[in-house]
């Protein structure tokens, strides 16, 4: 499938803007049976699919509209306005700058968003998640989720460090078949991801999405300059 998708990018250009999206769905399809054989899921396809893209979106949206945006912003100022597309490639590169920096910055909002997250209320939970926060060392407790969708197999965990929020995210299946002991010792891991990056790390991470992001919205203009069309 990663071949699939290198070749369809390098051979198909342009047409790899719907050619990748429908090689993902393809991929999704034909998982679907596989997960009903395997984790025993009774989900409607059409859920299924729909919730898979839409978490696939919230993992990696932001770095494939980062990765697509010097390409998508050079076709547009080159195809809409060819006496001029250094000028028009700036004025969309606001817009899509503001986009990709509102989404690095909402990161946990958006994949929690996307995942059908809920706030997690146990209390046969919280004397374990309290006593593994109190040991950390974190300023705060991490808001803690739960996501999932009816029918489906959940057994994952996630941290999502932040610079103003971090947050611990738990699957509906791991948090249905495990014991509290053992959710907690994933709570614990999932905090020690987060103190990881409490420590500077969040920022300095925030200020190279930043620099990336400046990058590849100035890349087309970069370009139209130095290599002119005509």
């Amino acid at each position: 499938a990663v071949l699939a998708g290198i070749l369809i990018a390098a051979i198909g250009r342009v047409h790899a803007l719907w050619a990748i999206p429908l090689l993902a769905v393809a991929i999704l399809a034909g998982d679907y049976q596989l997960r009903r054989e395997l984790y025993a899921e009774r989900w409607p396809v059409a859920d299924y699919l729909r919730y898979s893209l839409l978490g696939f979106i919230g993992t990696l949206g932001f770095w494939l509209l980062l990765a697509l945006a010097p390409p998508l912003l050079l076709a547009i100022a080159c195809g809409w306005v060819p006496e001029d597309p250094a000028r028009l490639s700036v004025i969309l590169a606001v817009p899509v700058a503001i986009l990709l920096l509102w989404w690095a910055r909402e990161f946990p909002r958006v994949w929690l968003a996307l995942h059908r997250a809920s706030p997690l209320q146990r209390a046969d939970l919280e004397p374990g998640f309290s006593a593994i926060v109190a040991r950390s060392k974190l300023r705060r407790p991490p808001p803690t989720f739960r996501y999932g969708a009816t029918g489906a197999w959940n057994m994952n965990a996630m941290a999502l460090p932040s610079t103003r929020q971090p947050c611990v995210a738990m699957g509906d299946t791991l948090l249905e078949l495990l014991a509290p002991d053992e959710i907690s010792a994933i709570f614990a891991h999932e905090v020690a991801h987060i103190e990881h990056f409490e420590s500077g790390r969040a920022l300095t991470q925030w200020l190279a999405l930043l620099l990336l992001v400046l990058m590849g919205v100035a890349l087309p203009f970069v370009l139209i300059s130095t290599y002119p069309l005509h």
